[in-house]
């Protein structure tokens, strides 16, 4: 009997086990929906919500958790345009095109007045479908005509289809709003190049050049210019920058910017990160960069920003580590096929960046080192040569500190840093006509330069030039009318032009500021004060 029980009992777990089986067959294949060209949907997913059709291959979790958020947020308010958008946006940012059209397709129904939906439609077709981009960026930009960016894109598709015309007027009105955007100078240089207007076009270039000194599109379209103007060595220096790797400042376009901001996979956390470090947000770029790198951790330029990253955050320790591996990563790729082709640029920025974090960490024969090979690679980086000439102002071999500012201001000569570095050597070393043409230089570049006003009125004030000390010292003062020094100077040059009273009110000053001043009370003692 006790067998047979066994056997029953047997049995029963066969039956239970199968049946729990057949149920989670039948429940898995009830989640899933085909359409009539294939496509599966999760039954819990309906059909009317843009599903993107290769997401069954999608591995990256924080990419999948993002989509499912936004979709449910959709599907709980289907008729909320921002629940499209924002389900819109995850698409667009992520690749998924398509897919993001059809979401801005409908936030645009739900509210055809919010600018933003029309924007990112416009934005997301102007290329694949220039007809509709402009028509859908003109009535966005008949909600809010002072958005840049809409013109920049009209103009875009609208030159596209051929209307030239039109795409200048645009172009032209995204420029007078912001001044500061590089690609309505290159756009409209490019029209003009096409249309034989070269010096139209040399001056809309030169000027996109100065917002983008490293865009290769500028340089080859000014390569052009220059050739048929007759300037051969203007034609050659462009064409050969043309071939580096495009760097170039990002337009301004915060709507943009918010979509950028929810990207998760490592490419999306590259692109913010560098972004950040255009803005001067150190913090935030070091935060996005690191989890760049872990996903895309063979991309030299990747790690190089990286370390810049760290560096001008301060983390110089870090910065080192980063940076060494930055020249190993390179190495890696430097004998493979299809390595980058600014690889001696890369090794140059990587050494002079290293430089630039030993030096901070005391680690001066080292840094050094990293500046003298950044030079072998790239002989005519100006700020390795700066680098070194600081080094050597600090340690105090100043003929060598002049050598090496000398150069990177013949290689450099609007970089204001270099003058100033060299100026305060020619001072520290009593070269006092040199370094009063040296301030003259920095006040070309920065009028409001306090430090070069003050020390080109101390100069002055040494010459017996009184009238002219004066008014450097009175230009100290019209922004800084707390400085006690300045007030000292221009209350000495004052009792020199005889003008006693001005001067007993500029030491009385001094006295305000510094109490204790015995400078300024002898002075006073002087003048019967």
């Amino acid at each position: 009997m006790k067998g047979i029980y066994e056997v029953l009992l047997l049995v029963c777990c066969v039956l239970l086990f199968c049946s729990e089986v057949g149920n989670r067959v039948v429940a898995d294949d009830s989640n899933q929906k085909v359409d009539a060209d294939g496509t599966r949907h999760n039954a819990r997913m309906p059909s009317w919500v843009p599903q993107p059709s290769d997401m069954a291959h999608v591995e990256e979790q924080r990419l999948l958790a993002a989509v499912k958020t936004a979709q449910t947020a959709l599907i709980e308010a289907p008729k909320e345009a921002t629940a499209w958008g924002q389900l819109g946006n995850i698409y667009f940012v992520h690749g998924w095109e398509t897919e993001a059209a059809q979401c801005y397709r409908s936030a645009v129904e739900i509210a055809p007045t919010e600018f933003r939906w029309l924007y990112y439609l416009g934005l997301i077709t102007y290329k694949v479908n220039p007809q509709a981009a402009a028509q859908t960026l003109a009535e966005a930009i008949k909600l809010d005509s002072h958005y840049a960016p809409a013109h920049i894109y009209r103009a875009a598709a609208l030159r596209s289809l051929g209307d030239l015309k039109q795409a200048k007027v645009h172009l032209e009105t995204a420029n007078e709003l912001d001044p500061r955007n590089p690609y309505a100078s290159l756009w409209l240089g490019e029209l003009a190049l096409a249309a034989q207007q070269f010096e139209v076009a040399q001056s809309h270039l030169q000027r996109a050049l100065k917002l983008n000194p490293e865009q290769r599109e500028v340089h080859a379209a000014l390569a052009q210019v220059a050739k048929i103007l007759g300037e051969t060595d203007a034609a050659t220096e462009h064409a050969h920058a043309s071939r580096k790797r495009t760097k170039y400042a990002q337009m301004r376009d915060p709507l943009w910017w918010d979509v950028l901001k929810l990207g998760v996979t490592a490419q999306r956390y590259a692109e913010r990160g560098n972004r950040y470090l255009q803005q001067g947000d150190f913090k935030r770029a070091v935060s996005a960069l690191e989890i760049a790198v872990a996903g895309l951790n063979k991309d030299a330029h990747l790690w190089l920003n990286y370390g810049i990253a760290l560096l001008l955050n301060k983390q110089y320790s870090e910065a080192i580590a980063v940076l060494e591996n930055t020249l190993s990563v390179i190495g890696d790729i430097e004998n493979t096929p299809r390595n980058p082709t600014d690889i001696p640029a890369l090794k140059a920025q990587s050494h002079y960046n290293l430089g630039v974090a030993y030096y901070h960490t005391g680690k001066i024969a080292k840094a050094i080192t990293a500046y003298q090979t950044a030079i072998q690679l790239e002989p005519n980086f100006a700020d390795a040569y700066g680098g070194l000439g600081v080094i050597h102002w600090r340690t105090g071999d100043l003929d060598a500190a002049i050598r090496h500012c000398q150069k990177a201001i013949k290689i450099a000569p609007a970089n204001i840093e270099f003058h100033q570095n060299l100026t305060q050597i020619y001072w520290q070393k009593g070269m006092h006509d040199r370094a009063a043409i040296g301030y003259r230089i920095i006040l070309e570049l920065n009028p409001s330069d306090e430090n070069a006003l003050h020390h080109l009125g101390i100069i002055l004030l040494s010459k017996q030039e009184y009238a002219e000390a004066v008014s450097c010292f009175q230009k100290v003062l019209q922004r800084n009318p707390d400085n006690a020094l300045t007030h000292g100077a221009l209350g000495t040059a004052y009792y020199k032009l005889g003008e006693e009273n001005l001067a007993i009110h500029e030491f009385q000053e001094v006295l305000r500021l510094d109490p204790q001043n015995p400078n300024a009370r002898e002075m006073l003692k002087r003048l019967g004060r």
